[in-house]
C-alpha cells in the first residue's frame, strides 16, 4: 500500500518509508495535472498498470482513456468537489459521476440484490417538527401521462399517484368471482382492469334474494382486510328496498351477500373497495 501525495511527477509528500516508491510512482505518471493521494502499487509503463485508488484534478481535465487507475478508483474534481469513480479498465479509464459535489447526482439508479427482510430503503427524520421527510414537485404544465410516484411488480404498476393526486392501482392478474349461491343469480363477473382492491362485479340474473357471491384474491392479503365496501354500480343495484352487503372478510377472499326480502331488478352491478 502506498500512501502519499504525487503531482504531474514533479512534486510529492509521503513518508519516509514510502518516498521511494512515490517517487518511482510520481516520476512514470503519464496522467498530467492528476493528483494521486493512494496507490496499491507503483506504476508499470509498459503493462500501463498502477492501479490509483484515489486522485483529485480538475473536471476539466478527466484522464478518460487513460491507463493506471482502477477499476472504482475514486476522483474528486479539484474545482467542483464532484465525485466520479472508474467504471472503464485500468488500461483505459472512464470516469462516472456518482455526486456532484452539491448534492445526490440525478437522475440516479440503484438496484438491491441482497436485502430479503427488512428495509431496502428507509428515512427517518428524528428532528422534523413542522417539515416534511419526502417533498417531490413537478410542473403540472410539464406532466402529462406521467406519475408523481409510481411502483410496479417488474410487469405493470401495481400502485402509483399521477397528476392531481390521482391514485392508480392495476394489476396484471385480476381477482376471480364465484356465484356460491345463485337465487336468481346465474352468473358474476369482474370487468377488465379490476384489481384486489377494487373492481366492478356485474351479474346475470335477478336476485330473488339470499345470493351469495365470492370473490378471491388474485394475490393473498397478509391479514384479513378490515374494510370491504360494496356501492351500487347501476340502477338495478340502486333500487329502492334492496341490500348488499360484505362479509366474511380473509386473507384470499371476501363474500358479498343480497340480502333476503328486497325487491330486485335485473342484471345489478356492484363496485367493491377494499382497504386493509
Amino acid at each position: 500500500m502506498l500512501l502519499g501525495y504525487f503531482r504531474d511527477g514533479v512534486t510529492y509528500k509521503a513518508s519516509n518509508n514510502y518516498k521511494k516508491m512515490a517517487t518511482n510512482l510520481a516520476t512514470q505518471n503519464p496522467n498530467a495535472t492528476v493528483e494521486t493521494f493512494l496507490s496499491n502499487s507503483t506504476y508499470n509503463a509498459t503493462t500501463g498498470e498502477g492501479n490509483y485508488i484515489l486522485v483529485r484534478t480538475a473536471s476539466t481535465t478527466l484522464p478518460t482513456g487513460k491507463p493506471g487507475y482502477a477499476i472504482g478508483c475514486i476522483l474528486q474534481a479539484s474545482d467542483t468537489g464532484a465525485e466520479y469513480t472508474n467504471t472503464g479498465t485500468t488500461t483505459s479509464a472512464t470516469w462516472t459521476l456518482q455526486d456532484s459535489g452539491t448534492g445526490l447526482a440525478l437522475p440516479t439508479t440503484a438496484t438491491d440484490t441482497t436485502t430479503t427482510t427488512g428495509n431496502s430503503l428507509a428515512l427517518t427524520g428524528t428532528a422534523i417538527t413542522s417539515g416534511v421527510l419526502v417533498n417531490g414537485t413537478i410542473s403540472s404544465a410539464v406532466l402529462t401521462t406521467g406519475d408523481y410516484l409510481a411502483f410496479n411488480d417488474g410487469a405493470v404498476n401495481v400502485f402509483a399517484i399521477a397528476k392531481n393526486g390521482h391514485i392508480v392501482l392495476t394489476q396484471s392478474v385480476a381477482p376471480t368471482i364465484a356465484v356460491t349461491t345463485q337465487a336468481g343469480i346465474s352468473a358474476a363477473a369482474i370487468t377488465a382492469g379490476a384489481t384486489d382492491t377494487n373492481g366492478i362485479i356485474t351479474t346475470t340474473g335477478t336476485s330473488t334474494g339470499a345470493t351469495v357471491l365470492t370473490v378471491t384474491y388474485a394475490v393473498p392479503y397478509a391479514t384479513a382486510p378490515k374494510t370491504v365496501i360494496i356501492t351500487p354500480a347501476n340502477a338495478s343495484a340502486a333500487m329502492p328496498n334492496t341490500g348488499y352487503y360484505a362479509s366474511n372478510s380473509q386473507t384470499t377472499s371476501f363474500i358479498i351477500t343480497v340480502a333476503s326480502g328486497g325487491t330486485y331488478a335485473a342484471t345489478p352491478s356492484l363496485r367493491y373497495l377494499v382497504i386493509g
